[in-house]
């Protein structure tokens, strides 16, 4: 939230007062809200993949010019990547001897930019982005 407040005036012509988030943070954590983000408890069911694998099969029926996305969601939950990484990633981030990929700026509170770090691929995984290649 900090980060869109901060762009407001350069990227939409937003005034918006320098210290309104701080100002918020303060309000909140007096009044007891954790302003840390909730860790994930829960992984879709297979119900609920089968119906968005439905819907991506649909869309692919009739437009098979967009992007594959059964297979892009293959990966990502065989690979355990997050959707902004799959999309970064670059045939020359493969290592095929290792069975890895690079993943540029992997998400890290600390770290945002310049933390790549080389990630084993699980055999799903590789096995998707080596019918890819073919």
């Amino acid at each position: 939230m900090g980060s869109v407040l901060s762009l407001a005036r350069a990227a939409w012509g937003y005034e918006i007062n320098p210290l309104a988030m701080t100002d918020a943070r303060l309000v909140l954590k007096n009044f007891g809200y954790n302003m840390k983000s909730r860790e994930r408890d829960r992984r879709p069911t297979l119900d609920e993949l089968d119906k968005v694998l439905k819907h991506f099969f649909e869309m692919l029926q009739r437009r098979p010019s967009v992007i594959h996305m059964p297979k892009v969601m293959a990966f990502a939950i065989f690979s355990t990547r997050r959707m902004d990484e799959i999309a970064r990633i670059l045939w020359e981030d493969l290592d095929e001897h290792r069975q890895a990929v690079k993943v540029r700026d992997m998400k890290n509170p600390g770290q945002k930019i310049g933390n790549d770090v080389w990630c084993y691929l699980p055999d799903e995984a590789w096995i998707i982005v080596q019918r890819h290649a073919a």
